[in-house]
């Protein structure tokens, strides 16, 4: 169940409907010691919840793994738009250094939009060139 595709509908035990906002952005927990495969709940949760784009940050050494799971297995969209080191200090009793540089990718994970829609229209069927969300109550208010 742990790298079946998000859209399986797993308990994940978040009490938030699917796709309820447009990005989210995770910071999870990297996977390794007793909480193997933690991040890629996180990603599943997160895309689950998101309508657009999840942005997440794994470890550089799982990129192979994180990419082909998203890309082949998910069939999603992924790039790394970002990598950097993280300066994780010494925080738990199995941590042996005093502080480590942990190289850390940002991935960004997005797919196709909604079949049918314009390219000037948002998902929701709003315009996006003249922000046509606005409620028909705002505009009676403007016109008084």
């Amino acid at each position: 169940l742990l790298y079946s595709h998000p859209n399986n509908n797993d308990d994940d035990g978040i009490p938030l409907p699917s796709k309820i906002v447009d990005t989210v952005i995770t910071n999870p927990p990297f996977g390794t010691k007793n909480n193997e495969g933690i991040d890629v709940q996180f990603l599943k949760t997160a895309i689950r919840l998101a309508k657009r784009a999840v942005y997440s940050f794994h470890k550089t050494s799982t990129r192979p793994f994180l990419m082909k799971l998203l890309t082949e297995k998910w069939g999603l969209n992924a790039e790394v738009v970002a990598e950097m080191k993280f300066d994780i200090p010494n925080m738990y009793k199995f941590h042996k250094q005093k502080c480590v540089d942990v190289e850390v990718d940002l991935l960004r994970i997005f797919w196709e939009e909604e079949e049918g829609k314009n390219d000037g229209e948002k998902a929701d069927g709003s315009d996006v060139a003249n922000n046509s969300t606005v409620t028909e109550d705002w505009q009676e208010e403007e016109a008084e």
